[in-house]
């Protein structure tokens, strides 16, 4: 089985291409992609990778989900942001830890 949808557009207002496809044992992998443009030669959309689509990744089991794939689909493409905002915050954070080290005075 496999599904793919383009395009999805996220609560953020971010559009995306989701993939959902059976994978090993029965679980149901959701893959996320950007679109890049149109390929040069065959003038096909082209698109990149963003989140899941590995057997490694993030999967779902269909019967907890009551083979709901639009559900699960949702769920990746949250998670995926969620995953964007914590990194966003802890760069932020990264960031002013040094530039606060680099202005301290030395002084304990």
């Amino acid at each position: 089985m496999y599904l793919s949808k383009h395009p999805v557009i996220s609560k953020e207002g971010n559009e995306y291409r989701v993939d959902v496809a059976e994978i090993e044992f029965g679980y149901i992998g959701v893959a996320i992609y950007k679109y890049v443009g149109l390929s040069k030669f065959r003038k096909r959309e082209k698109f990149k990778v963003l989140y899941g689509g590995s057997i490694w990744d993030r999967h779902y089991d269909p019967s907890k989900y009551n083979y709901d794939y639009v559900k699960m689909a949702k769920t990746q493409v949250e998670h995926y942001e969620g995953l964007l905002k914590t990194e966003e915050k802890n760069t932020r954070a990264h960031s002013d830890g040094i530039e606060k080290f680099n202005s301290w005075n030395g002084k304990c």
